[in-house]
């Protein structure tokens, strides 16, 4: 009783890191919320706001196609949940500034020597991003599906906030992409997709043991040959901005 009370403390522990490291990252930021109109206005006959366009990411909102029209209707809780969500976002990839030199790769790689690995459970560790990208995902009408084998995972010494970071650039890569067309097709994506899958390590196969996979998926127009063989895994290495593929 006493070993499964420390394992759910620590569980209980690894869920609320993330948060405080949030509300510490927005209290350091400069970033501010709007404020109300100075002169009070009349208010709305119905609880639903109009909005022009979706609220996206600062940086995405001229690139990603919107497939709610012209047009969308939000809740007012739900608009200020999809802002929030999207500040946080906002902290985890941002478009890269300048050309990554071989020399930043190397004393990346000295610092992630210094990095402090603890003992975590993967899914505790990515709810507060799958959280953010659905409500993302609600706005763009992306069908968005997290599978995880929760009571099968096991306990893995990880950096948390290098794997938030890792995978939620990874899933913002398939949301960006997820809305474009196939190739020999004129449309963008009818139904988009985008699914995570958390499993297990099969011990037998695995070299390192107990440990956990992370797959990300999307029906969008996927990675070509040439590019997959290689390139891709080279750090910094960027195929087409989303631009180039509108």
């Amino acid at each position: 009783l006493a070993d499964h009370m420390m394992v759910q403390s620590d569980r209980l522990s690894q869920r609320l890191e993330p948060v405080d490291s949030m509300v510490e990252r927005l209290s350091a930021s400069k970033i501010r919320p709007a404020l109300l109109p100075a002169k009070p206005q009349q208010p709305p006959s119905s609880t639903l706001i109009p909005r022009p366009t979706p609220l996206l990411p600062p940086k995405e909102q001229s690139n990603a196609p919107s497939m709610a029209g012209s047009n969308t209707l939000l809740g007012q809780s739900e608009t200020d949940h999809i802002y929030s969500t999207n500040q946080r976002l906002s902290t985890f990839y941002q478009e890269p500034q300048t050309p990554i030199s071989a020399d930043s790769y190397i004393s990346t790689q000295d610092d992630a020597h210094e990095l402090e690995l603890e003992m975590a459970f993967v899914p505790d560790v990515l709810e507060p991003i799958f959280d953010a990208f659905r409500a993302i995902a609600q706005d763009r009408q992306i069908l968005f599906r997290v599978y995880d084998e929760s009571d099968e995972l096991p306990g893995v010494h990880i950096h948390p906030q290098s794997v938030q970071e890792v995978v939620s650039n990874i899933i913002d890569n398939a949301f960006k992409y997820v809305m474009f067309q196939k190739n020999g097709t004129t449309n963008f994506n009818p139904s988009p997709q985008v699914r995570v899958f958390l499993l297990p390590n099969d011990e037998e196969e695995e070299e390192d043991g107990v440990g956990v996979t992370i797959i990300v998926t999307d029906n969008g127009p996927g990675i070509p040959d040439c590019d997959a063989s290689g390139p891709i895994f080279e750090r910094g290495y960027r195929i087409h901005s989303t631009k180039d593929r509108a």
